[in-house]
């Protein structure tokens, strides 16, 4: 009993304060706000973008976008629950895994913030100089937009997405990182291995949902994976 608590007493002297915690959220999403603020005015230079990435994927026969947003229309059950998986799963999801990550493996707590934080800033800043409009926005590129078709009313409720920040996808960056998290976590705690199936199955899920819903470029997906392996690499 005695070591039990030892180890719970130095257990908890690895987490941070929780308020440095808050702060810390706070600041991205005041540089969140300062990049968006900066992306809306280069509209004309953010579709452009998109026309360049989607052009690129179809000489390298990558653009899958199209086929499976017109497949998505035709079956409505799966469209309104993807659409709802990518407006609420992405941050939802991730945020749960961070706190269970604070109170339940608090010695590898600060490198998995540390990674999703840098990921974050990485994005932002790649969202600044590099603006891209997702497909659903390109004038006369055949796409449909499927949240609003799908949720209707519900979805006025919901926060807007930044419109000019496709590349790379964060959705697919923050749930390649719940399944990194998740999984890195079940090493130490046995009993829930289990929970790797849904982990591994969270970026899946998500990837088709951003790219049938023309949210996202595959090229989009690729970038957003490949920043969080990159995060958790270093």
């Amino acid at each position: 009993a005695i070591v039990d608590l030892l180890r719970r007493k130095a257990g908890e002297r690895k987490r941070p304060h929780v308020l440095g915690e808050v702060c810390v959220v706070l600041l991205l999403l005041i540089f969140y706000d300062w990049v968006r603020s900066k992306a809306a005015p280069r509209r004309g230079e953010a579709f452009d973008h998109g026309l360049e990435v989607l052009h690129f994927e179809e000489r390298t026969r990558l653009d899958w976008e199209h086929w499976t947003n017109n497949w998505l229309e035709h079956h409505h059950h799966i469209r309104w629950f993807e659409c709802w998986y990518y407006q609420l799963a992405h941050i939802a999801t991730a945020m749960v895994v961070l706190v269970a990550c604070y109170l339940f493996a608090p010695g590898m707590y600060r490198a998995a913030r540390n990674t999703l934080a840098a990921t974050n800033v990485v994005g932002l800043i790649v969202f600044a100089a590099y603006p891209v409009a997702p497909p659903r926005l390109l004038p006369g590129a055949g796409f449909i937009d499927s949240i609003p078709n799908a949720l209707g009313g519900g979805s006025a409720a919901l926060p807007e997405p930044d419109q000019y920040a496709a590349m790379p996808s964060l959705h697919l960056a923050w749930a390649t990182w719940v399944a990194f998290a998740v999984w890195s976590m079940t090493r130490e705690l046995q009993r829930f291995k289990w929970l790797r199936v849904p982990a591994i199955l969270h970026p899946i899920v998500t990837a088709t949902a951003v790219v049938s819903t023309a949210n996202h470029y595959v090229l989009d997906v690729a970038a957003g994976v490949c920043l969080t392996l990159g995060g958790w690499a270093l």
